[in-house]
């Protein structure tokens, strides 16, 4: 992997591992990030970088994940666990859905009743009116 140009690192004096090579076959040095994508993030590169450096960039955590015995089977068990989460999200949404549809149902239902009623205040106060006009 190429380290990436807009990346930099602290010192040539920084930590070197054997196990870790460069480009050159050179024990790759342990550095921090700086700027760019990895920034704040150790990483293995040429111990000749910048003058002569390969370009060589790894970093720390993948280097760590080689020696680590991940079981296929750890992460499956992690997939099973998203997925019935998922599949709980899924019905909730869908219960959810449901409910709003019945409650916009009684609201367009509550708004009918509302009109019936002001529509028959409304007729009752003419009613009213006229019959007080024809009584004068």
């Amino acid at each position: 992997m190429k380290r990436p140009s807009s990346s930099s690192s602290n010192s040539r004096g920084s930590k070197t591992r054997s196990g870790v090579l460069c480009h050159h076959n050179l024990a790759a040095v342990l550095r921090t990030a700086k700027k760019g994508p990895h920034v704040r993030l150790k990483f293995y590169g040429c111990s000749l970088w910048p003058q002569n450096g390969c370009g060589f960039f790894e970093l720390e955590e993948m280097q760590s994940d080689v020696g680590s015995k991940s079981m296929p089977s750890d992460i499956e068990t992690q997939i099973s666990k998203y997925e019935a989460k998922l599949t709980k999200l899924k019905t909730k949404n869908e219960q959810l859905k449901l409910e709003v549809s019945m409650l916009k149902v009684k609201v367009d239902k509550h708004s009918r009743e509302e009109k019936i009623v002001m529509f028959g205040l409304i007729f009752s106060w003419i009613i009213f009116a006229f019959s007080w006009m024809v009584k004068c």
